[in-house]
Protein backbone atom coordinates (compact mmCIF):
# COMPACT_ATOMS: atom_id res chain seq x y z
CA UNK A 1 0.00 0.00 0.00
CA UNK A 2 2.90 2.62 0.34
CA UNK A 3 3.46 1.80 -2.85
CA UNK A 4 0.43 2.48 -4.31
CA UNK A 5 0.18 6.57 -2.06
CA UNK A 6 3.87 7.28 -3.40
CA UNK A 7 2.63 6.26 -7.46
CA UNK A 8 -0.61 7.63 -6.75
CA UNK A 9 1.27 11.10 -5.14
CA UNK A 10 3.57 11.19 -8.44
CA UNK A 11 0.52 10.95 -10.40
CA UNK A 12 -1.24 13.63 -8.98
CA UNK A 13 2.07 15.70 -9.30
CA UNK A 14 2.24 15.09 -12.97
CA UNK A 15 -1.14 15.79 -13.96
CA UNK A 16 -1.63 19.35 -11.73
CA UNK A 17 2.31 20.16 -13.91
CA UNK A 18 0.34 19.21 -17.48
CA UNK A 19 -2.19 21.32 -16.26
CA UNK A 20 -0.18 24.67 -14.81
CA UNK A 21 2.03 24.30 -18.36
CA UNK A 22 -1.10 23.61 -20.50
CA UNK A 23 -2.43 27.21 -18.91
CA UNK A 24 1.00 29.02 -19.57
CA UNK A 25 0.85 27.93 -23.10
CA UNK A 26 -2.60 29.04 -23.90
CA UNK A 27 -3.27 32.27 -26.10
CA UNK A 28 -4.07 34.89 -23.56
CA UNK A 29 -7.47 37.61 -23.86
CA UNK A 30 -6.83 41.42 -23.08
CA UNK A 31 -8.01 42.65 -19.50
CA UNK A 32 -7.78 46.22 -21.16
CA UNK A 33 -11.20 46.40 -22.11
CA UNK A 34 -12.44 49.46 -19.61
CA UNK A 35 -9.34 51.24 -19.48
CA UNK A 36 -9.07 51.70 -23.09
CA UNK A 37 -13.30 52.58 -23.43
CA UNK A 38 -12.57 54.82 -20.41
CA UNK A 39 -9.48 56.69 -22.38
CA UNK A 40 -11.89 56.84 -25.98
CA UNK A 41 -14.30 58.50 -23.85
CA UNK A 42 -11.91 60.91 -22.24
CA UNK A 43 -10.23 61.96 -25.88
CA UNK A 44 -13.50 62.58 -27.16
CA UNK A 45 -14.69 64.53 -24.61
CA UNK A 46 -10.87 66.87 -24.68
CA UNK A 47 -11.73 66.91 -28.27
CA UNK A 48 -15.57 68.45 -27.64
CA UNK A 49 -14.14 71.23 -25.20
CA UNK A 50 -11.17 72.26 -27.58
CA UNK A 51 -13.88 72.44 -30.45
CA UNK A 52 -16.26 74.84 -28.39
CA UNK A 53 -12.90 77.10 -27.71
CA UNK A 54 -12.97 75.81 -23.72
CA UNK A 55 -9.45 74.98 -23.92
CA UNK A 56 -6.50 75.79 -25.41
CA UNK A 57 -5.12 73.65 -28.39
CA UNK A 58 -1.78 73.09 -25.88
CA UNK A 59 -4.02 72.05 -23.05
CA UNK A 60 -5.74 69.62 -24.81
CA UNK A 61 -2.63 67.91 -26.53
CA UNK A 62 -1.11 67.19 -22.83
CA UNK A 63 -4.18 66.11 -21.39
CA UNK A 64 -4.20 63.41 -24.61
CA UNK A 65 -0.57 63.37 -23.52
CA UNK A 66 -1.54 62.04 -19.85
CA UNK A 67 -4.07 59.73 -20.47
CA UNK A 68 -2.14 57.99 -23.16
CA UNK A 69 0.24 57.74 -20.08
CA UNK A 70 -2.25 56.37 -17.83
CA UNK A 71 -3.37 53.75 -20.58
CA UNK A 72 0.35 52.46 -20.77
CA UNK A 73 0.60 52.14 -16.81
CA UNK A 74 -2.74 49.84 -17.04
CA UNK A 75 -1.29 47.70 -18.82
CA UNK A 76 1.72 47.45 -17.31
CA UNK A 77 -0.27 46.85 -14.25
CA UNK A 78 -2.93 44.21 -15.17
CA UNK A 79 -0.74 42.69 -17.67
CA UNK A 80 -2.46 39.79 -19.91
CA UNK A 81 -4.77 36.90 -17.85
CA UNK A 82 -5.50 33.70 -19.09
CA UNK A 83 -9.31 32.69 -20.49
CA UNK A 84 -10.96 30.43 -17.40
CA UNK A 85 -11.28 26.72 -18.33
CA UNK A 86 -14.52 25.47 -19.59
CA UNK A 87 -16.79 22.93 -17.83
CA UNK A 88 -16.18 20.53 -20.09
CA UNK A 89 -12.48 20.64 -20.23
CA UNK A 90 -12.91 20.27 -16.13
CA UNK A 91 -15.13 17.18 -16.54
CA UNK A 92 -12.79 15.52 -18.72
CA UNK A 93 -9.77 16.19 -16.70
CA UNK A 94 -11.38 14.49 -13.30
CA UNK A 95 -12.52 11.85 -15.55
CA UNK A 96 -9.12 10.58 -16.84
CA UNK A 97 -7.74 11.13 -13.59
CA UNK A 98 -10.34 8.76 -11.81
CA UNK A 99 -9.80 6.05 -14.45
CA UNK A 100 -5.91 6.11 -14.46
CA UNK A 101 -5.81 5.88 -10.31
CA UNK A 102 -8.81 3.02 -10.81
CA UNK A 103 -6.21 1.12 -12.59
CA UNK A 104 -3.75 1.96 -10.91
CA UNK A 105 -4.97 0.40 -7.58
CA UNK A 106 -6.19 -2.80 -9.47
CA UNK A 107 -2.56 -3.31 -10.49
CA UNK A 108 -0.52 -2.30 -7.25
CA UNK A 109 -3.35 -1.70 -4.68
CA UNK A 110 -3.41 -5.32 -4.79
CA UNK A 111 -7.62 -4.85 -3.66
CA UNK A 112 -8.93 -8.27 -1.75
CA UNK A 113 -5.23 -9.32 -0.45
CA UNK A 114 -4.29 -8.68 3.32
CA UNK A 115 -1.99 -5.75 4.11
CA UNK A 116 1.70 -7.58 3.61
CA UNK A 117 4.02 -5.06 6.05
CA UNK A 118 1.38 -5.13 8.93
CA UNK A 119 1.31 -9.39 8.27
CA UNK A 120 4.62 -9.25 8.97
CA UNK A 121 4.64 -6.76 11.87
CA UNK A 122 2.54 -9.17 13.27
CA UNK A 123 4.24 -12.17 13.07
CA UNK A 124 7.46 -10.71 14.49
CA UNK A 125 5.32 -9.34 17.94
CA UNK A 126 3.72 -13.11 17.56
CA UNK A 127 7.06 -14.45 17.78
CA UNK A 128 8.09 -12.08 20.47
CA UNK A 129 5.08 -12.61 22.57
CA UNK A 130 5.63 -15.89 22.75
CA UNK A 131 9.36 -15.68 23.53
CA UNK A 132 9.71 -12.51 25.50
CA UNK A 133 6.08 -10.80 26.20
CA UNK A 134 7.60 -8.07 28.64
CA UNK A 135 9.52 -6.63 25.61
CA UNK A 136 6.44 -5.91 23.87
CA UNK A 137 4.85 -2.82 24.49
CA UNK A 138 0.59 -2.75 25.22
CA UNK A 139 -0.46 -2.06 21.35
CA UNK A 140 1.76 -4.80 19.70
CA UNK A 141 0.15 -6.84 22.12
CA UNK A 142 -3.08 -6.37 22.00
CA UNK A 143 -2.62 -6.44 18.21
CA UNK A 144 -1.55 -9.85 19.06
CA UNK A 145 -3.97 -11.08 21.01
CA UNK A 146 -6.93 -9.50 18.88
CA UNK A 147 -5.77 -11.83 15.99
CA UNK A 148 -6.63 -14.87 18.09
CA UNK A 149 -10.08 -13.63 18.92
CA UNK A 150 -11.80 -16.15 16.95
CA UNK A 151 -10.30 -18.88 18.80
CA UNK A 152 -11.60 -17.28 22.49
CA UNK A 153 -15.16 -15.89 21.66
CA UNK A 154 -16.48 -17.02 24.83
CA UNK A 155 -13.08 -16.58 26.71
CA UNK A 156 -14.22 -14.20 29.41
CA UNK A 157 -10.39 -14.07 30.95
CA UNK A 158 -9.04 -13.40 27.19
CA UNK A 159 -11.07 -10.57 26.93
CA UNK A 160 -9.97 -8.90 30.14
CA UNK A 161 -6.84 -9.46 29.08
CA UNK A 162 -7.01 -7.68 25.65
CA UNK A 163 -9.16 -5.07 27.23
CA UNK A 164 -6.64 -4.10 29.73
CA UNK A 165 -3.58 -4.10 26.85
CA UNK A 166 -6.10 -1.68 24.82
CA UNK A 167 -6.68 0.37 28.02
CA UNK A 168 -3.06 0.62 28.34
CA UNK A 169 -2.59 1.35 25.06
CA UNK A 170 -4.80 3.91 25.09
CA UNK A 171 -7.66 2.37 23.08
CA UNK A 172 -10.06 3.30 25.40
CA UNK A 173 -12.65 2.56 23.72
CA UNK A 174 -11.95 -0.48 22.75
CA UNK A 175 -10.78 -1.76 25.76
CA UNK A 176 -14.38 -0.74 26.79
CA UNK A 177 -15.88 -2.84 24.13
CA UNK A 178 -13.75 -6.11 24.89
CA UNK A 179 -14.12 -5.87 28.82
CA UNK A 180 -17.93 -5.44 28.66
CA UNK A 181 -17.62 -8.89 26.65
CA UNK A 182 -15.85 -10.75 29.35
CA UNK A 183 -18.49 -9.59 32.38
CA UNK A 184 -21.27 -10.24 29.88
CA UNK A 185 -19.50 -13.88 29.83
CA UNK A 186 -18.70 -14.33 33.51
CA UNK A 187 -20.55 -11.45 35.38
CA UNK A 188 -19.61 -13.30 39.02
CA UNK A 189 -15.38 -11.50 38.71
CA UNK A 190 -15.57 -8.18 40.33
CA UNK A 191 -12.13 -7.19 38.68
CA UNK A 192 -13.90 -7.27 35.59
CA UNK A 193 -16.56 -5.32 36.56
CA UNK A 194 -13.70 -2.65 37.92
CA UNK A 195 -11.62 -2.97 34.55
CA UNK A 196 -14.75 -1.98 32.46
CA UNK A 197 -15.60 0.50 34.85
CA UNK A 198 -12.04 2.37 34.57
CA UNK A 199 -12.24 2.20 30.96
CA UNK A 200 -15.04 3.72 30.39
CA UNK A 201 -14.26 6.66 33.07
CA UNK A 202 -10.77 7.12 30.95
CA UNK A 203 -12.96 6.99 27.58
CA UNK A 204 -14.89 9.44 28.99
CA UNK A 205 -11.91 11.77 30.04
CA UNK A 206 -12.41 11.18 34.46
CA UNK A 207 -16.01 11.63 34.22
CA UNK A 208 -18.29 8.32 35.17
CA UNK A 209 -21.12 8.10 33.67
CA UNK A 210 -24.09 6.09 34.65
CA UNK A 211 -22.99 3.04 32.80
CA UNK A 212 -18.89 2.98 35.21
CA UNK A 213 -20.97 3.90 37.89
CA UNK A 214 -22.91 0.92 37.89
CA UNK A 215 -19.94 -1.22 37.10
CA UNK A 216 -17.97 -0.46 40.09
CA UNK A 217 -21.08 -0.87 42.17
CA UNK A 218 -21.48 -4.86 40.60
CA UNK A 219 -17.52 -4.70 41.12
CA UNK A 220 -18.49 -4.04 45.15
CA UNK A 221 -21.43 -5.78 45.32
CA UNK A 222 -18.94 -9.04 44.52
CA UNK A 223 -15.85 -7.95 46.32
CA UNK A 224 -16.80 -4.99 48.59
CA UNK A 225 -12.65 -5.11 49.20
CA UNK A 226 -11.58 -4.49 45.24
CA UNK A 227 -9.43 -1.78 44.79
CA UNK A 228 -10.20 -0.11 41.68
CA UNK A 229 -13.95 -0.25 43.08
CA UNK A 230 -13.04 1.29 46.12
CA UNK A 231 -10.99 3.76 44.67
CA UNK A 232 -13.64 4.99 41.83
CA UNK A 233 -15.95 4.57 43.92
CA UNK A 234 -14.10 7.23 46.00
CA UNK A 235 -13.75 9.39 43.50
CA UNK A 236 -17.29 9.51 42.46
CA UNK A 237 -18.44 10.63 45.88
CA UNK A 238 -15.77 13.36 45.84
CA UNK A 239 -17.38 14.85 42.35
CA UNK A 240 -20.90 14.78 43.82
CA UNK A 241 -19.49 16.65 46.83
CA UNK A 242 -20.12 13.30 49.19
CA UNK A 243 -17.03 13.93 50.87
CA UNK A 244 -16.88 12.26 53.98
CA UNK A 245 -18.03 9.02 52.01
CA UNK A 246 -14.97 9.73 49.85
CA UNK A 247 -12.47 10.12 52.72
CA UNK A 248 -13.88 6.61 53.87
CA UNK A 249 -13.76 5.12 50.67
CA UNK A 250 -10.27 6.63 50.10
CA UNK A 251 -8.70 5.06 53.63
CA UNK A 252 -9.90 1.62 52.53
CA UNK A 253 -7.77 1.50 49.69
CA UNK A 254 -4.91 2.80 51.70
CA UNK A 255 -5.61 0.25 54.74
CA UNK A 256 -5.28 -2.47 51.80
CA UNK A 257 -2.24 -1.60 49.97
CA UNK A 258 1.03 -2.53 51.07
CA UNK A 259 3.60 -0.29 52.44
CA UNK A 260 5.79 0.89 49.47
CA UNK A 261 3.33 0.49 46.85
CA UNK A 262 3.37 3.23 44.53
CA UNK A 263 -0.40 4.12 44.43
CA UNK A 264 -0.32 5.01 47.75
CA UNK A 265 1.28 8.45 46.43
CA UNK A 266 -1.66 8.23 44.19
CA UNK A 267 -4.47 7.78 47.11
CA UNK A 268 -2.12 10.85 48.79
CA UNK A 269 -2.79 12.84 46.60
CA UNK A 270 -6.52 12.50 46.04
CA UNK A 271 -6.92 13.19 49.87
CA UNK A 272 -5.24 16.09 49.68
CA UNK A 273 -7.71 17.14 46.74
CA UNK A 274 -10.19 16.07 48.36
CA UNK A 275 -9.65 18.33 51.61
CA UNK A 276 -9.36 21.56 49.26
CA UNK A 277 -12.21 20.64 47.58
CA UNK A 278 -14.34 20.62 50.77
CA UNK A 279 -13.11 23.63 51.54
CA UNK A 280 -13.95 25.29 48.69
CA UNK A 281 -17.20 23.86 48.68
CA UNK A 282 -18.34 24.75 52.41
CA UNK A 283 -17.27 28.68 51.32
CA UNK A 284 -19.60 27.68 48.55
CA UNK A 285 -22.19 26.87 50.44
CA UNK A 286 -22.05 29.84 52.96
CA UNK A 287 -22.30 32.01 50.26
CA UNK A 288 -24.91 30.01 48.74
CA UNK A 289 -26.99 30.19 52.22
CA UNK A 290 -26.37 33.97 52.63
CA UNK A 291 -28.08 34.54 49.16
CA UNK A 292 -30.99 32.99 50.26
CA UNK A 293 -31.43 34.14 53.36
CA UNK A 294 -31.70 37.28 52.00
CA UNK A 295 -33.54 36.16 49.07
CA UNK A 296 -36.04 34.51 50.83
CA UNK A 297 -36.78 37.56 53.41
CA UNK A 298 -37.00 39.96 50.32
CA UNK A 299 -39.62 37.24 47.84
CA UNK A 300 -41.72 37.71 51.35
CA UNK A 301 -42.24 41.02 50.69
CA UNK A 302 -42.05 41.17 46.71
CA UNK A 303 -43.34 38.01 45.73
CA UNK A 304 -43.72 38.09 41.58
CA UNK A 305 -40.47 37.76 41.16
CA UNK A 306 -40.10 34.81 38.78
CA UNK A 307 -36.13 35.01 38.39
CA UNK A 308 -35.92 35.33 41.98
CA UNK A 309 -38.16 32.08 42.73
CA UNK A 310 -36.03 30.52 39.95
CA UNK A 311 -33.00 31.19 41.77
CA UNK A 312 -34.38 30.50 45.24
CA UNK A 313 -35.84 27.10 43.69
CA UNK A 314 -31.87 26.35 42.88
CA UNK A 315 -30.01 27.38 45.40
CA UNK A 316 -31.72 24.81 47.94
CA UNK A 317 -31.47 22.20 45.25
CA UNK A 318 -27.42 23.05 45.48
CA UNK A 319 -27.28 23.01 48.88
CA UNK A 320 -28.89 19.73 49.16
CA UNK A 321 -31.79 20.68 50.81
CA UNK A 322 -34.73 18.68 49.65
CA UNK A 323 -37.68 20.11 52.70
CA UNK A 324 -36.45 23.73 52.06
CA UNK A 325 -36.76 22.91 48.04
CA UNK A 326 -40.33 21.46 48.16
CA UNK A 327 -40.99 24.59 50.16
CA UNK A 328 -40.58 26.61 48.03
CA UNK A 329 -42.19 24.84 45.32
CA UNK A 330 -45.13 24.97 46.86
CA UNK A 331 -44.69 28.86 47.63
CA UNK A 332 -44.47 29.15 43.77
CA UNK A 333 -47.34 27.25 42.69
CA UNK A 334 -49.11 29.80 45.16
CA UNK A 335 -47.94 32.73 43.98
CA UNK A 336 -48.94 31.72 40.76
CA UNK A 337 -51.81 29.85 41.05
CA UNK A 338 -53.81 31.54 37.57
CA UNK A 339 -50.75 30.85 35.65
CA UNK A 340 -49.50 27.58 34.84
CA UNK A 341 -47.49 28.81 32.51
CA UNK A 342 -45.25 30.59 34.64
CA UNK A 343 -44.62 28.02 37.02
CA UNK A 344 -43.49 25.76 33.64
CA UNK A 345 -41.06 28.84 33.29
CA UNK A 346 -39.61 29.02 36.83
CA UNK A 347 -39.18 25.52 36.83
CA UNK A 348 -36.99 25.81 33.51
CA UNK A 349 -34.69 28.64 34.90
CA UNK A 350 -34.44 26.29 37.89
CA UNK A 351 -32.22 24.27 36.00
CA UNK A 352 -29.44 26.56 35.33
CA UNK A 353 -26.76 27.15 37.58
CA UNK A 354 -27.25 29.49 40.03
CA UNK A 355 -26.90 33.26 38.93
CA UNK A 356 -28.01 32.23 35.42
CA UNK A 357 -31.82 31.58 35.58
CA UNK A 358 -33.04 34.63 34.23
CA UNK A 359 -30.63 34.18 30.75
Amino acid sequence: MILFSVIAATLSAMVFAVAVLWLKGRAPVSDLAREKALYARFVDDVDRRLARGQIEADLALEEKAEAGRALLKAARDHGEAAAPLKPAVVMAGAATVAAISFVLYGVVGMPGYPDQPYAQRLAAWTAMAQTNPDALPPKPMSEVLKARAGDHKNDAGYWQQLGRYQVMAEDYLDGARSLEMSVRLDPKRAEGWSDFGEALVLAADGVADDSARNAFAEALKRDPNDISGLYYTARIFRDDGQFDEAKTAFDKVLMRLPAGDPRRETIAADVTALDEARATQDQVSAQIRGMVDNLSARLKTEPNDPDGWARLLRAHRVLKDPAEEAQTLSAIRVQYKNNPDQVAAILEKAKAPVGREGG
